[in-house]
């Protein structure tokens, strides 16, 4: 027996035969994931590149959570990435980062291409964003990176300079010293320069301050959210995904997918009621996830069953991942 990725492709391919959009109303729970996770398994390396589209940003983080449990069971891609794109958040730099960093896995995809699923929302397209031209800080002792550079670098990507670094977009500098910590990267990273000259990067432990490992090079993403003379998120995407993606609108009818992402892809998956005008509808079945049928009406909100039957969900999950 297939596993229940392989199981969910084979009945979702009569849909995906009929054209290049196709509308499948009947989706519920994780099913979306499935379907993501699905289009991203075809084997064309443009058409293995995926944007999923949510209504707002707590089904995006939903729909990226539900990838992540998924991605690891029988049938799916090995190397599957999951790249996430929310909305700019007012300050928040973590946002920011997955924003830039998401910009630049696209645009490195070019060179080794890999399936991956964009997950993001209607407002985080209708926001500007930096297609081609991200500014970015590369240190790198090879590269002959300059102390003085680097400071003024960092004040015009709109780090902010405190005596120690404690959160993302802060740097320092002491002695021959600097540090910095990149929106969205896990730790921050020191730079050691001998007189002008970087002699090694490594991340540290903003806690601690103690160093955890040396590394080759960094690099550093604009700490600043300022996107005057940004093309919006939808026309930037467009452009840097591959000729031919797939795009899948989730719950299409609450929000309106650019023109131009909807002309660039070469197959488009809604999932709103009514279908898009001139789209096929396709009566696709699911049925609950294990764990979930037994909830009743107004019972899935309640957490502890909710928290009881997530459980047994992966369970089932941990069980398929052995077959």
């Amino acid at each position: 027996m297939g596993g229940a990725a392989e199981i969910f492709a084979a009945r979702l391919a009569p849909a995906l035969a009929g054209g290049a959009a196709v509308s499948i109303p009947s989706l519920t729970g994780a099913s979306g994931a499935f379907v993501a996770m699905t289009l991203a398994s075809d084997g064309d390396p443009a058409r293995s590149a995926v944007l999923a589209v949510s209504p707002g940003l707590p089904d995006a983080d939903a729909l990226a959570d539900d990838l992540r449990q998924l991605s690891g069971i029988s049938g799916a891609p090995s190397n599957l990435r999951i790249l996430e794109l929310p909305p700019p958040l007012g300050g928040d730099r973590s946002a920011l980062g997955s924003r830039l960093k998401t910009i630049a896995a696209l645009k490195a995809r070019g060179i080794a291409p890999y399936p991956c699923v964009v997950v993001t929302s209607a407002p985080a397209l209708a926001a500007p964003l930096h297609g081609s031209n991200v500014r970015t800080l590369h240190l790198c002792a090879a590269a002959g990176v300059k102390f003085g550079d680097v400071c003024d670098s960092l004040q015009r990507m709109g780090y902010e300079r405190k005596p120690t670094v404690e959160k993302e977009g802060d740097w320092s500098a002491r002695g021959g010293i600097v540090d910095a910590w990149s929106p969205g990267d896990e730790f921050p990273v020191r730079a050691e320069f001998f007189g002008d000259d970087l002699e090694s990067v490594r991340t540290f432990d903003a806690a601690t301050q103690r160093s955890i490992a040396c590394v080759d090079s960094a690099e550093l993403l604009p700490a600043s959210d300022d996107e005057d003379g940004a093309e919006s998120a939808s026309d930037a995407l467009a452009a840097l995904l591959p000729d031919g993606f797939t795009l899948l609108a989730l719950e299409h009818n609450s929000y309106q997918v650019g023109a131009a992402l909807a002309k660039a892809a070469s197959v488009a998956v809604y999932t709103g009621d009514p279908a898009p005008a001139g789209v096929m509808t396709f009566a696709f079945q699911t049925v609950p996830l294990p764990g979930f049928g037994e909830l009743g009406a107004g019972e899935a909100h309640h957490p502890e069953l909710f928290d009881a039957a997530r459980s047994r969900l992966e369970r089932h999950l941990a069980a398929t991942r052995e077959k």
